[in-house]
């Protein structure tokens, strides 16, 4: 199964920061995560923001 550049997208930002933490940062439960991840829903365009300024979040946390 190929996935969407979105389902990529919440893989990557998973792995880097955890699942639980990601569906928190995007104000979302795991169980909705988890379906958008496996593709079994998909993930609100209106998302793609939060989900960016999370990672920039996360990223300036880091190079502190």
């Amino acid at each position: 199964m190929e996935w969407t550049n979105k389902q990529r997208l919440l893989h990557q930002a998973a792995e880097l920061v955890g699942r639980s933490d990601l569906a928190k940062g995007l104000g979302v439960s795991e169980e909705d995560l988890d379906a958008w991840m496996r593709g079994e829903g998909a993930m609100p365009d209106g998302k793609l923001r939060p989900l960016a300024d999370f990672l920039d979040k996360v990223a300036a946390s880091r190079r502190q």
